[in-house]
Parts: structure tokens; C-alpha cells; sequence
């Protein structure tokens, strides 16, 4: 290895190392503790999260869609009532 590659290595776990330690006590214990099947599950779990907040937030558009269909509907219906109220007279 040149030594311009070993201090790029240096320099890159060096960067890691003080965002790690701008952590808190509490969440360094935490991580320290999680082995890889640990951080799987983790990664899957936040995947899970990441997907349910996507079909919330579609399922949200799809009931206001819904209630405006039914709204324009109505409101609709009521025209079409007073139209045929005028031809009637």
C-alpha cells in the first residue's frame, strides 16, 4: 500500500470514529451490543417502517379522493335535479 492510500484509509475511520463519538453514551452502549443478525433485523425494520408510512400516506390520498368523488356526486346530482325541475315547469 503507498502511503497516500494508508492515510486515506486513516482519514476515512478517522471520520467515523468522531461522528461516533458525537453520539450519546447511551446510544454508543447500544450499538457497541448489536451484533450483524442484530443490525438486519434493524435495517429490515426501518425498511418496514419506511413502507407503511408509504401506503399511510396513499391510503390518506385515496380517502380524501373518495369523499370528493361522493361530494361531487351529490353536489352533481343536486344540479341535475334543479335542471330537470326547470324543463319540468
Amino acid at each position: 500500500m503507498s502511503v497516500e492510500a494508508v492515510r486515506e484509509e486513516k482519514d476515512h475511520y478517522h471520520r467515523y470514529a468522531e461522528r461516533y463519538a458525537e453520539l450519546p453514551q447511551s446510544t454508543r452502549e447500544f450499538l457497541e451490543g448489536l451484533d450483524e443478525k442484530d443490525l438486519s433485523t434493524l435495517k429490515e425494520a426501518m425498511d418496514f417502517v419506511k413502507t407503511a408510512k408509504a401506503v399511510g400516506k396513499f391510503n390518506l390520498w385515496l380517502l380524501g379522493g373518495i369523499c370528493g368523488i361522493i361530494i361531487a356526486s351529490v353536489a352533481f346530482g343536486e344540479s341535475v335535479r334543479t335542471g330537470l325541475k326547470w324543463f319540468q315547469k
